[in-house]
């Protein structure tokens, strides 16, 4: 990824320098996603505890937890996202800056999974018994969101980036459903993937390589668009081309992932563990005469 930066040098100050800020804020395109996942990591006995000791709480967890999500995404919308970082003291600029990186903007996300993990075969039955309702909501969801979008950019006068910005409240139900119904349609082609077998490996092999293709598309991306930029046509050219670069944005991503994948040690960077194959022990010499 650090190949698409524009300032980007080969000295041991700036690799030192770039590598600790990586590590510390993950300010490399996506990969604050690990950051927040490992701080996961460190609250998850905690809130495995939680759960287990209010076991007959847990609809009043799931609804006080989306209540206070939908609270930080308005106090972000309507406050935080106009701070001056410049303006205040250092370490509330830093989690002003960082905060699309830190687990407690995210805390719905992970009491809702905690909370489908153990109540799953419920959430599934009921999901699957609710189909129609689920996606006739997605499709008000979308109408919603569009309404939203034009009431930030032109009734509010917010620019572009901030009307489109997720950290805000109208996106958390919207993602549960979107969430919802990629999940009802998994579980739908289940059901008949045996019958169209080579789209079922198809699917099988994106979905092996699908961590390394998130960590790896930024890169694909930048030279998608370079290729795009080299297209010399109107915008309705351009929009018509989009499913095209989409699709080879993740089919180049899928490929690279797996070939990662296959290399010893390195195909750490892309979530697979490989061992260098071992060759077989020398036969003994009295067995080989």
């Amino acid at each position: 990824m650090i190949c698409i930066y524009h300032k980007f040098h080969w000295t041991e100050s700036y690799l030192v320098h770039t590598f600790v800020k990586g590590i510390l804020t993950a300010d490399m395109f996506f990969l604050y996603f690990l950051l927040v996942s490992m701080q996961l990591y460190v609250v998850f006995p905690l809130m495995l505890k939680f759960m287990r000791k209010f076991q007959n709480a847990h609809m009043a967890i799931f609804i006080i937890s989306f209540a206070v999500e939908i609270g930080l995404m308005a106090f972000n919308q309507s406050f935080v996202q106009f701070v001056n970082i410049h303006h205040v003291p250092g370490w509330v600029g830093d989690l002003v800056k960082y905060r699309d990186r830190i687990i407690i903007t995210y805390e719905f996300w992970f009491v809702a999974g905690a909370l489908l993990a153990i109540h799953y075969q419920t959430v599934k039955a009921w999901a699957l018994a609710h189909v129609r309702m689920i996606v006739s909501i997605l499709v008000a969801g979308l109408f919603v969101l569009w309404g939203v979008y034009f009431l930030n950019r032109f009734g509010f006068g917010l620019n572009d980036s901030r009307a489109l910005d997720v950290l805000q409240p109208v996106m958390i139900p919207y993602s549960l459903v979107v969430a919802a119904v990629l999940w009802i349609v998994g579980m739908k082609w289940q059901r008949v993937s045996s019958e169209l077998p080579v789209l079922s490996r198809i699917i099988r092999f994106f979905g092996s390589v699908s961590f390394g293709i998130f960590l790896i598309h930024p890169v694909t991306l930048h030279y998608v668009d370079k290729i795009n930029s080299l297209v010399h046509a109107s915008l309705g050219v351009h929009f018509a081309l989009l499913p095209l670069w989409i699709a080879l944005t993740y089919v180049v991503s899928g490929c690279v992932a797996y070939l990662i994948g296959r290399v010893p040690y390195l195909s750490y960077i892309v979530g697979e563990k490989t061992q260098p194959k071992r060759r077989a022990p020398a036969a003994p010499l009295s067995k080989a005469v």
